[in-house]
């Protein structure tokens, strides 16, 4: 799962919308395991070479974005699987915010895993 997602923000594409239902599990011929991540409708290309700061110089308060980020003001993708600057419109949408969604998707596997071990005691 890790790998899949590092690998986009490694080509500076953001999925914006990591959850479990977008992870396909399957075997190989060899009975490895292989994960995919599906659902690209609302993934984004980073914007490059900007500077996050205000722009006080013609003092007309202008937000410009941070290097490799996107400027979203739409809400796409699943609420509970939002970081919390995603409800922030003037926030920027990094690879910090894909990897937020995917902590969560590990927590609730590691959850699951545990849930599951205790019940089959």
């Amino acid at each position: 799962m890790t790998d899949s997602v590092n690998y986009l923000h490694e080509l500076e594409i953001l999925h914006r919308d990591i959850k479990l239902d977008n992870f396909l599990i399957s075997e190989d011929e060899k009975g490895g395991i292989v994960v995919k991540l599906t659902d690209f409708d609302q993934a984004a290309q980073l914007e490059e070479n900007y500077d996050w700061k205000w722009n006080n110089e013609k003092h007309d308060d202008e937000l410009l974005p941070p290097f490799n980020c996107a400027i979203f003001l739409d809400k796409l993708g699943t609420y509970p699987y939002y970081a919390p600057e995603r409800f922030n419109p003037l926030h920027p949408t990094t690879a910090k915010t894909d990897a937020y969604s995917l902590g969560l998707c590990l927590l609730v596997l590691d959850n699951y895993l545990t849930f599951s071990e205790e019940t089959l005691v």
